[in-house]
């Protein structure tokens, strides 16, 4: 048991100093999680833009959206796509809505573009999606 406890703690202090030095390698991975903590907090508003996250951590918009491709392998836009489709994709598994309601819940004006964001991104049109989950 004490093995096990000593054990538990070499790996806790382990894993303390990796992220540090991750961080030192890069200092922007922070930026980024802050970014990304940011945009998972407001991908539903309607004014959500990389000017008002990179103004929220304190860069420049352009560098933010180069080193976020680059951290992520995600453009800015389609990170925040991403989480408005899996938003849609609860919505439709646990809502009995109109899947025009889902589509302007998670942000999207036009439910014909919605629909065919959903289906290049999942393989299945979002009504298939309900019949099917």
């Amino acid at each position: 048991m004490e093995l096990k406890s000593w054990f538990k703690a070499a790996c806790q202090d382990f894993e303390t100093r990796l992220d540090r030095w991750k961080q030192q390698a890069n200092p922007y991975v922070n930026s980024i999680q802050q970014a990304i903590d940011y945009i998972e907090e407001h991908y539903l508003d309607s004014d959500l833009s990389i000017k008002q996250v990179a103004e929220n951590i304190h860069l420049n918009p352009s560098y933010l959206s180069t080193l976020f491709k680059k951290e992520t392998g995600e453009t800015f836009t389609g990170y925040v796509t991403k989480l408005k489709l899996q938003e849609a994709q609860v919505l439709l598994r646990n809502m009995d809505i109109k899947i025009s309601e889902i589509c302007q819940t998670v942000g999207f004006e036009d439910s014909t573009y919605f629909s065919s964001v959903f289906k290049k991104h999942f393989q299945i049109s979002p009504s298939e999606f309900r019949q099917n989950h």
